[in-house]
């Protein structure tokens, strides 16, 4: 993989667009996007494919990518500048995990994907993975009532480490789990949306592991 070349002040051009959220402040869902539909969230939102595709195919759903490199978010606009139409059910906020709370109200939350998360594969560094305690401990916070958790991984032992977590865990109920989602013949590929890396582990016939959890 290419490492990411940062783009000088790329902070201050991400904040004078109307479609980056101050990171200080609460989400009011109202306010912003003018209604009370479902709020979908993808945490490190990569390239931005999925959630743009996500937003466009599901107007009456609200859609929020949060990403803490702002080179990244900065990316993401230009692609969304240039296309045809820019949906106005899609807004980014620059912010890390840890600081969900401050962004995200209590129990407002329908779905919060995690899609092809940094694995951190050194032990010393488990506590930084998405899915340690600590971080289901804030997305159960965030979530509605029977909301959902959606992760999606290459890697096999984020995959196995995330199932422990969440079987440990108890107030997030495990509902589906595959280390190879793709075998399942019933899937419709034309349908599913992708985000670039898994689209890249498809074609390469890699499996993609997936869990989906619930509030309990």
């Amino acid at each position: 993989m290419s490492r990411l070349r940062n783009i000088p002040n790329a902070i201050n051009k991400i904040k004078k667009s109307k479609l980056v959220l101050d990171s200080n402040k609460k989400i009011n869902i109202r306010k912003i996007f003018k209604n009370n539909n479902h709020l979908i969230v993808d945490l490190g939102c990569g390239k931005g494919d999925f959630i743009i595709k996500n937003a466009i195919n599901y107007p009456k759903n609200n859609y929020l990518g949060i990403e803490k490199n702002p080179t990244i978010v900065l990316k993401i606009l230009n692609k969304i500048n240039n296309l045809d139409k820019v949906p106005d059910n899609l807004y980014f906020i620059c912010a890390s995990a840890e600081n969900l709370l401050k962004i995200i109200k209590p129990k407002s939350l329908e779905t919060l994907f995690l899609n092809f998360s940094d694995p951190w594969p050194k032990k010393r560094h488990f506590k930084r993975r998405l899915t340690y305690k600590s971080f289901l401990n804030i997305y159960y916070k965030i979530l509605k009532s029977n909301g959902k958790l959606i992760i999606k991984t290459d890697n096999l032992n984020l995959y196995e480490f995330s199932l422990e977590e969440l079987k440990k865990f108890k107030k997030l109920k495990l509902i589906f789990y595959s280390s190879d989602i793709y075998k399942n013949k019933k899937i419709d590929i034309e349908k599913e949306i992708m985000s670039e890396y898994e689209k890249k582990f498809y074609l390469q016939k890699k499996p993609v592991n997936k869990i989906i959890a619930q509030k309990i």
